[in-house]
């Protein structure tokens, strides 16, 4: 089935005022609900990859989802596994657990929802699920969608009734009380959700996120996983897929909201910053290093917070440091205002102004200079007249450079970077003038 974008205005303008719909139905997972995964059975290897106890759990879990409740697929797990009563108990409720922090609502079809709740609809939750209604309740909640936008909750575990057999459907015409016509359910399974309710008279719409364009995106990875697996590195990144996957996930999920720029900054830099926080992760975790890692302002704020988001170990500091203030503290140790300036790591056109303001001397000496360009320190170095202004003034340049000199000492000795061992110090630049 060719699908194009899903259209909320359309719908809304064919339902909103109709009379003849009384109760609007909303699947939950996957319309109502995302979950921060690529797919569903995804939650089984998060749920493996947090626990020890049964080894390829989510391959074993993947085999009994068909089952109608959690605590009948988990005595099936514990009959394949051997596992004990204790190990059992703990895996399902660590999947429930995961269920309910990683569910995200949808903010399309909530606005739909509140639209048909305000129009004077019933809005019913109709879901083909093994999770007690309960646990449901707690998802959509964390989810951020409160029990006062929907009337009622149907869960097929609960009546031993499946949409997908239509089943589930009758029962609520009957419990609601109104006429299959009477019934609009909105949903992403094309046949549960929307070729079953209009063979049984209901009518139905079927949500689609992605459309089309989503169907050759994956058509895409797939094809891209298949040419890995003839080239024989299929295994060495599935862990890095597995992960790439979920992050586009949540950050799909987590940018519905945002305008363009801030959704392509989550997405591009997002995945930048969460695999180079991984990598140094790994890397202090290699070095067997155990104390504090130090990052320097600005970018390494954003580097900060994500090691800690990841759960890195070490403890962390954020140095409030810059290129300009470690350039100019350490002026005083160079033989010569020639070597001085070389040391400025300048590699692109620069004004007196900005010369003079790096190595700390004031701009009203050097009125009529301020604004002349050079290509570079070499030229700088070559024009006699603002060669020797500088230099009249490398006492005062020296001087300035050693009380900064002390005044960083000091604060790296406040905040302990003064280990005489190895330190981890984490930058984000190419000159290397910080380190």
């Amino acid at each position: 089935m060719r699908r194009s974008s899903f259209d909320a205005d359309r719908l809304l303008i064919k339902y909103e005022h109709d009379q003849s719909i009384k109760v609007v139905s909303f699947d939950v997972f996957d319309t109502l609900v995302f979950r921060d995964v690529a797919k569903p059975t995804d939650v089984f290897v998060v749920v493996e990859r947090l626990l020890d106890g049964i080894s390829d759990f989510a391959r074993v879990r993947e085999r009994v989802r068909h089952r109608d409740k959690i605590n009948s697929i988990y005595d099936e797990v514990q009959r394949i596994t051997g596992c004990s009563d204790e190990v059992r108990n703990r895996y399902m409720n660590c999947e429930i657990e995961c269920e309910i922090s990683l569910s995200t609502v949808n903010l399309e079809m909530v606005k739909i929802l509140n639209r048909f709740k305000e129009a004077g609809k019933k809005i019913i939750l109709t879901s083909d699920m093994y999770l007690p209604k309960e646990v449901i309740r707690e998802i959509m909640h964390h989810a951020g969608l409160t029990e006062d936008q929907y009337d009622e909750l149907y869960i097929s575990c609960e009546k031993g009734l499946t949409k997908k057999s239509g089943e589930l459907f009758r029962f609520v015409l009957k419990r609601e009380e109104i006429r299959r016509e009477e019934l609009l359910h909105i949903g992403d399974a094309l046949r549960s959700d929307y070729l079953v309710p209009r063979m049984i008279g209901c009518k139905s719409e079927l949500y689609y996120r992605y459309g089309f364009m989503g169907t050759i995106s994956i058509a895409g990875s797939n094809m891209f996983e298949k040419a890995l697996q003839k080239c024989g590195h299929a295994g060495i990144i599935s862990a890095s897929r597995f992960e790439r996957k979920t992050l586009d996930a949540l950050i799909s999920n987590h940018t519905q909201a945002s305008d363009y720029y801030d959704a392509f900054g989550y997405r591009c830099l997002g995945s930048l910053v969460y695999g180079f926080t991984l990598w140094l992760n790994e890397q202090i975790k290699y070095s067997e290093y155990k104390d504090t890692v130090y990052f320097l302002a600005r970018e390494g704020k954003i580097f900060k917070d994500a090691y800690e988001v990841i759960g890195g170990k070490n403890p962390t500091q954020y140095v409030l440091v810059s290129r300009r203030s470690i350039i100019a503290s350490l002026l005083w140790k160079c033989e010569s205002v020639e070597e001085m300036l070389r040391s400025l790591s300048v590699k692109r056109t620069v004004n007196m102004k900005t010369i003079c303001s790096l190595m700390g001397i004031d701009d009203d000496t050097i009125a009529g200079l301020e604004n002349r360009q050079y290509k570079n320190i070499n030229e700088v170095l070559s024009a006699s007249d603002s060669l020797s202004i500088i230099k009249s003034y490398e006492n005062k340049i020296r001087e300035k450079s050693k009380e900064q000199y002390r005044l960083m000492t000091s604060y790296f000795d406040a905040i302990g970077l003064n280990n005489p061992g190895s330190t981890v110090i984490v930058d984000i630049g190419w000159q290397g003038t910080m380190q």
